[in-house]
């Protein structure tokens, strides 16, 4: 009888303990000016048990708002978030100025979020703490109007176009995952208007297929079709001109996601350019969500 209420207690303060941890899970700085709309670029951060590679368990992120925009036109808006590619640098998620150009012409808003892959000394793993940030950042500001929720796209150049097609890929509601407050819903799925990968790699493996898909004939195809129904899936290269490993691995993301998941993604070659991310990328890009 002893034994167990002392394993009644013991079970009932870990669980409280797990409680405390969920409802302090993430910790999210959003600036004021953000919230009341403000035309420029607002720093953004949050800081989350579940990073694995992000310095201090945290993210950190910015979000623009282009001249011109009224509180009423940035909420039907559709929102960009971009990955910068292979960069040690922490800062590099702000050097936006060729998107920036393009959110003032076309007035849409950005979030450029770090990208832990190249961050994390290229461990393909860190990108899902940008994945998981990313979600959990879409979470909070959804309900401030910034953008429109149903028309968000992540982008990405070179090891950032993968980053964007893992947010896209992975953040699926996966059939057989169970959430909890250790694993809560709100960072792990979003539903995605579609994605651009500009001349970015590919590694097939980092895409989290459920086993229980893999079970049934044709489950997968099935399942990605259904979920994914309407939505783009852009890929780009830059010809003979472009990156070695980029050159092979586009056409292998080609291969994946047309014949193991049976979806019809746009590819466009440019075979002037090199491994840049050009005026035309953007513009073809653009003018398919639009």
């Amino acid at each position: 009888m002893i034994l167990s209420l002392q394993k009644f207690f013991w079970i009932s303060f870990v669980s409280f303990l797990f409680f405390l941890v969920g409802l302090n899970a993430e910790d999210v700085t959003i600036p004021a000016g953000l919230i009341s709309k403000k035309a420029g670029n607002h720093d953004i951060k949050i800081k989350s048990p579940l990073f694995k590679y992000a310095k201090d368990k945290t993210v950190l992120g910015a979000f623009y708002i282009p001249t011109g925009l009224t509180a009423e036109d940035i909420a039907n808006k559709p929102l960009i978030i971009f990955y910068h590619g292979n960069s040690r640098n922490a800062g590099a998620y702000k050097d936006i100025a060729f998107l920036t150009k393009w959110s003032n012409k076309y007035k849409f808003p950005i979030l450029s979020i770090q990208n832990w892959w190249s961050l994390s000394k290229d461990m393909v793993e860190g990108a899902e703490d940008s994945r998981l940030a990313t979600n959990l950042f879409l979470d909070r500001l959804k309900s401030e109007s910034l953008f429109d929720s149903a028309k968000v796209y992540p982008i990405g150049f070179s090891a950032g176009g993968f980053t964007s097609l893992l947010v896209f890929l992975n953040s699926i509601r996966d059939p057989l995952m169970q959430f909890s407050e250790d694993l809560p819903e709100k960072a792990y799925v979003y539903d995605y208007a579609g994605i651009g990968s500009f001349k970015g790699n590919y590694y097939s493996s980092y895409v989290q297929i459920s086993p229980g898909l893999m079970a049934e004939e044709n489950g997968v195809k099935n399942f990605y079709q259904k979920s994914l129904s309407g939505k783009l899936i852009y890929l780009s290269v830059g010809g003979r001109k472009d990156a070695p490993r980029v050159q092979a691995q586009v056409p292998e993301a080609i291969e994946f996601l047309t014949g193991y998941l049976g979806l019809n993604p746009a590819l466009e070659t440019f075979p002037d350019q090199g491994h840049g991310f050009s005026d035309k990328e953007w513009e073809s890009f653009w003018a398919k969500i639009n």
